[in-house]
C-alpha cells in the first residue's frame, strides 16, 4: 500500500507538467492560424462586411474595399449618344489582388454602358473613390467637385474634358451641348452562385449585374457581399430623376438593386451625369423679329421647352383672334420671361407635361396641368424637375378702326374727354376720330 501511494504522488507532477506544456504549445500556435484571413460563410439573408470593414458577421479575404475602385468617364450628347472615347482611372493604386499581383487583362472590363472600352488606364484620381470605407456614397460630393472652380477660372469638369478629349468637347460642355458621364468600377475576389471562389475581376456595376447573373448568383446578391455588390456599388453614384436625365431616358433609383436592374442600361444605377449649371437666362423674346410672333431666340441649349401662344384682342368687341403658337424645344432651366414690343404678356405657367398644339384663344383651359409656377408679369424663373415646359400667353389689343394699343386707348380717352368738355359740339367728334386714325 505504501508503495502504491508513493507511485501516485510521483506521477501527478509529471502529468501536470505535460498538461502545462500542451497548453503553452497550443497558445503559441493559435495566433499563427488566427492571424490569417478566414473565409466565413454568413447565414442566409445575412450581410457580411467588406474585407477589413466593420458591421459584418466576419471577414472575407479579397472582399470589396473603397481602395479597390476607380472611374470611367466620357461625354454624351443630348440625344443620349456617346461622342467621345472612354477614359479610365483608378481611385488610388493599381488594379491588383491582395498580394499586389496585377489582374489578368481578360478579367478587367472598363467598358461604358454605351459599349465603348477604355484604351488606357491612369492611376489615381483627384476626386477620390466613389464610396467611403464604410460604404457611404460620394456621388453628390464628386459632382460638386466637378462643378467647382479649377485652373484658369474654368470648372474642373471643363479642365478634365479638355485634358482627356480636347477643347472642342470642353466648350460643348460649357454650352450644355454635351454632358460629362461617370461610371465607377470595382474589383474583388468574386464568388459564383455556389459560393465557390472564382478569382479576381474588375468592372462597373452595370457589368457586374450581368456577370453575377451569368454566375448564377441570387438576384439580390450573394449574402456575403450583397450590401456592397447590390447596394453600395449601384447607388453610391446614381441618378436622381432630374429633367436632364429623364430627357435622356434614365429612371432614378434608390435602395438595393437587383442584378437585372443593375444590368439595364437606362436604369440610373452606377452612373453620374454632370452638366454645366452656369448658363445665362434664356429670354422668351426674339428682338430680331421686331414684334412679329416667333419662337424664342436660340440663346441656350437644354431639355426644357418654351411654348409661346399669341392672340389679338379687339378692344371694341372683345373678340380674340389666334396668331399662332411657337415652340423652343431645348432651353436651359433659367428663363427670363419678358414683354414684347407688340404683344404684351398676359400670363405664364410651368407644367410637368409638354403639349405643342395650344390654342391661344383658349389658352387658359388648354395648358396642361400640373402647374408648378405661374404669374402675370415679367420675371426670371429657374425650372426644376419634374417641370418640363413653360407656357406663355401674350396679346395685342386693337380697335375696330384698326388702331393698335396704346394709340387706340389714346383715341378713346380723347373721345371721352371731348364729350365731357362740350357735349354741344358732338358733331365734331367724328372728325377727331378721323384725324387720330390717320396718325
Amino acid at each position: 500500500m505504501q508503495l502504491d501511494k508513493h507511485t501516485k504522488h510521483k506521477t501527478r507532477p509529471k502529468l501536470l507538467t505535460i498538461l502545462l506544456s500542451l497548453i503553452l504549445t497550443i497558445s503559441m500556435i493559435t495566433p499563427i492560424f488566427t492571424s490569417q484571413p478566414l473565409q466565413v460563410q454568413a447565414e442566409d439573408g445575412g450581410d457580411m462586411g467588406a474585407e477589413d470593414g466593420g458591421g459584418g458577421t466576419g471577414v472575407y479575404d479579397g472582399g470589396p474595399m473603397s481602395s479597390r475602385t476607380g472611374w470611367i468617364f466620357y461625354c454624351i450628347d443630348l440625344s443620349n449618344n456617346q461622342v467621345t472615347p472612354t477614359a479610365a482611372t483608378t481611385s488610388s493604386g493599381p488594379i491588383t489582388d491582395k498580394n499586389g499581383n496585377s489582374l489578368p487583362s481578360s478579367n478587367i472590363s472598363l467598358t461604358s454602358r454605351y459599349g465603348v472600352t477604355a484604351s488606357n488606364l491612369d492611376i489615381g484620381s483627384d476626386w477620390g473613390p466613389p464610396h467611403t470605407e464604410g460604404g457611404e456614397g460620394r456621388g453628390d460630393e464628386v459632382k460638386d467637385f466637378m462643378l467647382s472652380s479649377g485652373a484658369g477660372g474654368q470648372k474642373k469638369a471643363y479642365n478634365l474634358i479638355n485634358r482627356a478629349f480636347g477643347q472642342s468637347y470642353a466648350e460643348q460642355w460649357n454650352n450644355r451641348e454635351v454632358y460629362l458621364v461617370f461610371e465607377p468600377f470595382y474589383w474583388y475576389n468574386a464568388l459564383a452562385g455556389s459560393g465557390k471562389q472564382i478569382g479576381w475581376y474588375c468592372m462597373t456595376s452595370y457589368k457586374w449585374g450581368a456577370f453575377h447573373k451569368r454566375l448564377g448568383c441570387p438576384e439580390t446578391g450573394m449574402s456575403y457581399f450583397k450590401r456592397y455588390t447590390n447596394k453600395v456599388w449601384p447607388t453610391c453614384v446614381k441618378l436622381d430623376g432630374s429633367a436632364e436625365t429623364a430627357a435622356l431616358g434614365y429612371s432614378p433609383v434608390s435602395g438595393a438593386q437587383t442584378n437585372t436592374a443593375m444590368a439595364t442600361k437606362n436604369v440610373g444605377a452606377g452612373i453620374g451625369i454632370v452638366w454645366n449649371d452656369d448658363n445665362d437666362a434664356q429670354s422668351t423674346c426674339d428682338e430680331s423679329q421686331n414684334g412679329t410672333p416667333s419662337r424664342p431666340e436660340d440663346e441656350s441649349t437644354g431639355v426644357y421647352k418654351i411654348v409661346k401662344s399669341y392672340r389679338i384682342r379687339n378692344l371694341d368687341t372683345n373678340v380674340l383672334t389666334d396668331s399662332g403658337t411657337y415652340v423652343k424645344p431645348d432651353s436651359s432651366p433659367k428663363i427670363s420671361i419678358e414683354d414684347e414690343s407688340e404683344y404684351k404678356l398676359i400670363a405664364w405657367k410651368t407644367s410637368t407635361t409638354y403639349k405643342s398644339d395650344i390654342s391661344s384663344i383658349k389658352w387658359e383651359s388648354t395648358v396642361p396641368a400640373v402647374h408648378k409656377q405661374s404669374g402675370t408679369t415679367p420675371t426670371t424663373i429657374e425650372m426644376k424637375a419634374p417641370e418640363t415646359t413653360l407656357y406663355l400667353s401674350g396679346w395685342e389689343n386693337v380697335s375696330t378702326t384698326g388702331l393698335k394699343e396704346p394709340l387706340a386707348k389714346q383715341a378713346a380717352l380723347m373721345y371721352n374727354l371731348l364729350r365731357k368738355v362740350d357735349r354741344t359740339r358732338s358733331s365734331d367728334l367724328p372728325s377727331v376720330k378721323l384725324i387720330l386714325q390717320k396718325k
